[in-house]
């Protein structure tokens, strides 16, 4: 496969990569390439990029509950009839929780134990 004139100008632009590359070189480029767009890890990034899209961005900005009977929580009593609101885009950007709320998540680290301990 011949590259068009428009890459080859765009070659002084972006580099010798496997774009603009071509012949051997452009195969041991995609070899290279390749392992990371296998189906599994493209997959396992999708769904680390959606969990992290309904973290920092909940589809309820407020959760509400009426508490049946009196409950103590941190040490606060929560009267029987209260409501009480929690909010997912509060806690979700809490550094108690996260401690980097609005950093990208990295795709190297292993997600299942971050996510069991996040609230």
């Amino acid at each position: 496969f011949k590259k068009g004139r428009a890459l080859q100008r765009a070659k002084r632009l972006l580099g010798e990569g496997l774009l603009t590359s071509e012949g051997e070189f452009w195969r041991r480029q995609r070899r290279l390439a390749q392992p990371a767009f296998h189906r599994q890890r493209v997959g396992a990034y999708a769904e680390m990029v959606v969990a992290e899209a309904m973290r920092l961005y909940p589809p309820a900005w407020a959760i509400g509950r009426l508490a049946l009977e009196d409950h103590e929580v941190g040490g606060y009593l929560i009267p029987r009839g209260s409501l009480v609101l929690i909010s997912p885009y509060v806690m979700h950007r809490d550094p108690r929780f996260y401690p980097a709320p609005s950093s990208a998540p990295n795709p190297a680290s292993p997600s299942a134990p971050a996510r069991a301990a996040s609230p």
